[in-house]
């Protein structure tokens, strides 16, 4: 089944890839910032970075460093940067029973997250069994690990660029970077 690729727009910002998530009606770039890594002062001057530079998708989880990563993110947020950033983040039900009691309130799901990576085709695939769903249902898509945690890397089975440009083929929105620094901010155009 050939699935549509969301369509990229240009931001105002120039070159910048945006795409409509799922039914919220809110455009993102197509390259999220991930919360987990987000642990120090250090952080603030990158997720600030990267909402001058126009991404916009942050994603974080309470869970992240025992809250932390939220802490400082919300630091990283004052002084109008909240009004630049699309703030995402999780229920955290780790196991079927968690998840469904945590479900009950019959809330809609706007987005789902999952590893899609290179290697999904090998194995009970994301993208063959899930994605064509989610896409029906109007469900934005949230491709994260798409370097494989580093597993993919160290095996020389990809490289970043392809994977992050496999990620990109498949009809998801922001693509969330595993590992964030100032200088991979800066040049997020090269992906």
């Amino acid at each position: 089944m050939a699935m549509a690729l969301a369509p990229a727009a240009i931001g105002a910002s120039g070159d910048m890839p945006y795409r409509q998530l799922g039914m919220t009606g809110k455009r993102v770039f197509c390259l999220g910032l991930g919360g987990s890594q987000v642990k120090n002062k250090e952080a603030i001057r990158i997720i600030r970075s990267a909402l001058d530079r126009g991404m916009n998708f942050m994603d974080n989880s309470w869970e992240y460093n025992d809250g932390r990563s939220e802490e400082i993110m919300g630091r990283a947020l004052l002084n109008g940067y909240r009004k630049k950033a699309f703030l995402m983040t999780k229920i955290d039900g780790r196991t079927k029973e968690e998840a469904a009691k945590q479900m009950e309130h019959g809330f809609h799901f706007d987005t789902a997250q999952m590893p899609l990576n290179v290697m999904d085709d090998h194995f009970r695939s994301f993208r063959h069994l899930v994605i064509p769903e989610l896409v029906k249902q109007g469900v934005g898509i949230l491709g994260m690990k798409s370097l494989g945690s580093g597993v993919i890397l160290q095996s020389k089975t990809a490289t970043p660029s392809e994977c992050l440009r496999y990620s990109l083929t498949l009809p998801t929105y922001p693509a969330c970077r595993e590992r964030w620094g100032v200088r991979a901010v800066r040049n997020h155009r090269a992906f």
